[in-house]
């Protein structure tokens, strides 16, 4: 019978193709890079045992899943050539950190326990390293900690009264 013809399906449209590395999160010379909605991810420059690379250029961007607290990260190790490779952090006002600040700049050897704490909850960890030593990197852990609430503002009120100090080593008045 022709009415199983008739009522086939529309054919699938094609799959969505991935953003291009220049879209999103650079991944040069690392593992693990890119960008996740979560409540903690744990990152590293994905050398394992060994060193990182000469040249690595590496980004990753997390975004805490609850929309009232800010993200932080605290990195258990940072090994990186001094003054030449570093782990940037970045306050981010946008998912994709297009708009962001530098909020903690990182290079040195044997360092512990870095923790960074942001304003926002979007937080990018940049990493870069230069062309020649290499070390044995890092390994951080995101996580989304509360919001740290703004000041209330005060206002000021003038006194009530006003209020005269009399002193017996300084009877003069002041000019």
């Amino acid at each position: 019978s022709n009415a199983f013809l008739a009522s086939a399906a529309a054919p699938t449209p094609a799959p969505t193709p991935s953003p291009t590395p220049s879209s999103g999160p650079r991944c040069i010379g690392c593992v693990g890079c890119g960008t996740v909605t979560a409540t903690s991810w744990q990152i590293s420059d994905g050398s394992g045992s060994g060193n990182y690379p000469n040249n690595a250029d590496c980004e990753w961007i997390f975004i805490a899943s609850d929309t009232s607290v800010t993200a932080k990260i605290t990195f258990a190790t940072v090994d990186v050539e001094n003054g030449w490779d570093y782990v940037r952090v970045y306050d981010c006002s946008t998912s994709d950190c297009s708009s962001k600040t530098e909020i903690r700049e990182i290079t040195g050897t044997g360092l512990t326990n870095v923790v960074v704490t942001g304003t926002t909850r979007v937080m990018m960890v940049k990493f870069t390293s230069d062309g020649s030593v290499t070390r044995a990197g890092f390994d951080g852990t995101f996580t989304q900690v509360a919001a740290t609430p703004a000041p209330t503002p005060r206002k000021f009120a003038p006194p009530d009264s006003i209020h005269f100090v009399f002193s017996p080593l300084r009877p003069r008045f002041w000019n």
